[in-house]
Protein backbone atom coordinates (compact mmCIF):
# COMPACT_ATOMS: atom_id res chain seq x y z
CA UNK A 1 0.00 0.00 0.00
CA UNK A 2 1.44 3.35 -1.02
CA UNK A 3 1.76 6.15 1.51
CA UNK A 4 0.77 9.75 1.13
CA UNK A 5 2.69 12.31 -0.92
CA UNK A 6 5.88 13.73 0.59
CA UNK A 7 5.92 17.48 1.21
CA UNK A 8 8.90 19.64 0.29
CA UNK A 9 9.33 20.37 4.00
CA UNK A 10 9.62 16.66 4.84
CA UNK A 11 12.08 16.15 2.01
CA UNK A 12 14.22 19.07 3.21
CA UNK A 13 14.36 17.77 6.79
CA UNK A 14 15.20 14.22 5.71
CA UNK A 15 17.95 15.28 3.30
CA UNK A 16 19.44 17.91 5.61
CA UNK A 17 19.85 15.57 8.57
CA UNK A 18 20.93 12.67 6.39
CA UNK A 19 23.69 14.83 4.88
CA UNK A 20 24.88 15.56 8.43
CA UNK A 21 25.27 11.84 9.07
CA UNK A 22 22.22 11.34 11.29
CA UNK A 23 20.85 7.78 11.24
CA UNK A 24 17.52 7.20 9.49
CA UNK A 25 16.01 5.93 12.75
CA UNK A 26 16.84 9.26 14.41
CA UNK A 27 15.63 11.22 11.38
CA UNK A 28 12.18 9.71 11.97
CA UNK A 29 12.23 11.16 15.50
CA UNK A 30 13.43 14.54 14.20
CA UNK A 31 10.58 14.50 11.68
CA UNK A 32 8.06 13.81 14.44
CA UNK A 33 9.50 16.74 16.44
CA UNK A 34 8.34 18.82 13.46
CA UNK A 35 4.93 17.10 13.28
CA UNK A 36 5.80 14.90 10.27
CA UNK A 37 5.30 11.15 10.52
CA UNK A 38 7.11 8.64 8.31
CA UNK A 39 8.30 5.06 8.68
CA UNK A 40 11.93 4.01 8.60
CA UNK A 41 11.40 2.22 5.28
CA UNK A 42 9.69 5.34 3.92
CA UNK A 43 12.62 7.54 4.94
CA UNK A 44 15.19 5.08 3.58
CA UNK A 45 13.31 4.79 0.29
CA UNK A 46 12.91 8.55 -0.12
CA UNK A 47 16.61 9.19 0.54
CA UNK A 48 17.61 6.48 -1.95
CA UNK A 49 15.19 7.76 -4.59
CA UNK A 50 16.26 11.41 -4.25
CA UNK A 51 19.96 10.51 -4.12
CA UNK A 52 19.81 8.58 -7.39
CA UNK A 53 17.48 10.94 -9.27
CA UNK A 54 19.39 14.07 -8.24
CA UNK A 55 22.98 12.76 -7.96
CA UNK A 56 23.24 13.76 -4.28
CA UNK A 57 26.05 11.41 -3.30
CA UNK A 58 27.52 7.96 -3.66
CA UNK A 59 25.25 6.35 -1.03
CA UNK A 60 22.51 7.23 1.46
CA UNK A 61 25.17 7.40 4.18
CA UNK A 62 27.50 9.57 2.09
CA UNK A 63 25.46 12.43 0.71
CA UNK A 64 27.31 15.45 -0.67
CA UNK A 65 26.37 18.37 1.61
CA UNK A 66 26.83 21.04 -1.04
CA UNK A 67 24.61 19.15 -3.49
CA UNK A 68 22.00 18.50 -0.80
CA UNK A 69 22.00 22.16 0.27
CA UNK A 70 21.60 23.29 -3.35
CA UNK A 71 18.73 20.82 -3.79
CA UNK A 72 17.01 22.11 -0.64
CA UNK A 73 17.43 25.69 -1.87
CA UNK A 74 15.67 24.75 -5.11
CA UNK A 75 12.65 23.59 -3.12
CA UNK A 76 12.01 27.28 -2.27
CA UNK A 77 10.50 26.66 1.16
CA UNK A 78 9.72 30.10 2.65
CA UNK A 79 10.51 29.23 6.29
CA UNK A 80 13.30 26.72 5.67
CA UNK A 81 15.66 28.25 8.24
CA UNK A 82 13.00 27.97 10.95
CA UNK A 83 12.24 24.39 9.92
CA UNK A 84 15.90 23.32 10.16
CA UNK A 85 16.80 25.34 13.27
CA UNK A 86 17.82 22.81 15.93
CA UNK A 87 16.30 22.55 19.38
CA UNK A 88 17.83 21.12 22.53
CA UNK A 89 15.65 18.05 21.99
CA UNK A 90 17.03 17.67 18.46
CA UNK A 91 20.58 17.69 19.82
CA UNK A 92 19.68 15.11 22.47
CA UNK A 93 18.20 12.84 19.78
CA UNK A 94 21.33 13.14 17.64
CA UNK A 95 23.65 12.62 20.64
CA UNK A 96 22.14 9.15 21.10
CA UNK A 97 23.56 8.02 17.75
CA UNK A 98 27.09 8.17 19.16
CA UNK A 99 28.42 10.54 16.51
CA UNK A 100 29.87 13.94 17.28
CA UNK A 101 27.39 16.09 15.37
CA UNK A 102 26.97 19.63 16.67
CA UNK A 103 23.62 20.68 15.23
CA UNK A 104 24.11 24.36 16.10
CA UNK A 105 27.46 24.46 14.31
CA UNK A 106 26.00 22.67 11.30
CA UNK A 107 22.99 24.99 11.28
CA UNK A 108 25.28 28.04 11.42
CA UNK A 109 27.21 26.67 8.45
CA UNK A 110 23.89 26.11 6.65
CA UNK A 111 22.88 29.73 7.28
CA UNK A 112 26.17 31.28 6.11
CA UNK A 113 26.91 28.83 3.27
CA UNK A 114 26.45 31.45 0.54
CA UNK A 115 28.18 34.36 2.28
CA UNK A 116 31.72 33.47 1.20
CA UNK A 117 30.54 32.88 -2.37
CA UNK A 118 28.92 36.32 -2.46
CA UNK A 119 32.00 37.98 -0.97
CA UNK A 120 34.24 36.18 -3.47
CA UNK A 121 32.17 37.37 -6.42
CA UNK A 122 32.22 40.94 -5.13
CA UNK A 123 36.00 41.01 -4.81
CA UNK A 124 36.41 39.52 -8.30
CA UNK A 125 34.13 42.16 -9.80
CA UNK A 126 36.23 44.91 -8.22
CA UNK A 127 39.40 43.76 -10.03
Amino acid sequence: MAGYEWTDEEIAVVLYFSALGVRQHDIITLLSQRMFYRTKSGVEGKIADLRVKNNLGRSARHLDKSKVYAFIDRLSIPAIDILLEPTLEDQEIVNRCGKEINLWLEYTMWRIRGVSDVAGHRSESLR
